[in-house]
């Protein structure tokens, strides 16, 4: 049994809870793994109306586990693990269900691409966003090179891809467009329930078309993302750069 990702029920909305805290939720295969498998699960429950995504201890997630890196994939194993990635990032932004991510402490790298790919997203004013991938050697995932330019435009696309060394705070992120609300640490998990019960009351067919139609506007460009992207990443972490800066910090 999969023990990354904690499943439960309140009423009509299912909460999933990246459940690696030791790791501050950083992502591996197997959280991957149970991340999918979970959203497979609340999309075929037709109990289940809407989702929400957070993470359990002090962070929603510090992104990719670089120790996990640095311990070593074979080639196939690191193509695998990085579609994994985009294959599980497009589940969350073409799922049946609307989702809320509530975020707390760090969104970073793969944590902010998992909640760009929600639908609403609530953060504690603690929380604090980055996109470091350029900063290591990497490249982006998640699809969010065709997100980030319609959520938050052009401009402000740059300044959070471009300046990867930058965590940017609660207010910041609110105020480029990343997040819908900022509320206090005490009132996040509340308030992300508040918000998935509003989703849940509103009359399903009709949520279900508007969200279609919304994402259909980007999704010719989102899924042509997804694979410039994992050719991107995929040649990024095969490069001594890459490999130089990981033993740098991991």
């Amino acid at each position: 049994m999969n023990t990354e990702v904690r499943i439960e029920d309140d009423g009509a909305v299912r909460w999933l809870r990246l459940n690696r805290p030791e790791r501050l939720n950083a992502v591996c295969e197997e959280l991957y793994t149970a991340l999918e498998q979970a959203l497979m699960a609340a999309d075929s429950d037709p109990d289940v109306r809407v989702v929400v995504l957070a993470g359990e201890g002090r962070a929603f997630c510090a992104g990719a586990d670089l120790k996990r890196h640095r311990e070593g994939r074979t080639e196939e194993q690191r193509r695998h693990y990085l579609w994994q990635e985009q294959r599980v990032c497009r589940q969350l932004f073409t799922h049946s269900k609307p989702i809320v991510c509530a975020m707390h402490g760090y969104a970073i790298g793969a944590g902010l691409e998992l909640a760009l790919n929600c639908d609403w997203r609530i953060g504690s004013e603690s929380l604090q966003v980055s996109l470091p991938e350029l900063g290591i050697g990497n490249f982006v995932g998640g699809g969010i090179t065709a997100l980030l330019p319609n959520l938050v435009g052009l401009a402000n696309a740059r300044r959070l891809m471009l300046q990867p060394n930058r965590k940017f705070s609660a207010v910041e992120a609110e105020q480029l467009g990343i997040l819908d609300a900022v509320v206090t640490n005490d009132d996040l998990i509340d308030r992300a329930g508040h918000r998935a019960h509003e989703l849940a009351e509103l009359e399903p067919a009709s949520l279900m078309t508007a969200r279609r139609q919304l994402r259909d506007a980007v999704m010719h460009h989102y899924d042509r993302a997804l694979a410039e992207e994992w050719q991107a990443m995929v040649a990024a972490t095969g490069g001594a750069d890459w490999h130089k800066k990981l033993e740098q910090n991991a």
